[in-house]
């Protein structure tokens, strides 16, 4: 179980073994995410989002 300090990233998508992109799912579009930090600093050429029911179809369709 999660606890509000926890840190996390849900998704991550490699291309070329390296990280390209990092998902974080939250159910509202105002939540503020835990991992874009942390995960942006161990991967600097990496992308993050975070998805929402408001955005996932976008987010899953769209073309990278």
């Amino acid at each position: 179980m999660g606890t509000q300090s926890s840190k996390e990233v849900d998704f991550v998508e490699v291309k070329n073994r390296l990280p390209s992109y990092g998902y974080e799912c939250k159910l509202s579009t105002k939540a503020d995410s835990k991992g874009k930090i942390k995960f942006l600093n161990s991967y600097p050429k990496s992308e993050f989002e975070i998805v929402t029911p408001e955005n996932m179809i976008d987010v899953v369709w769209e073309d990278r």
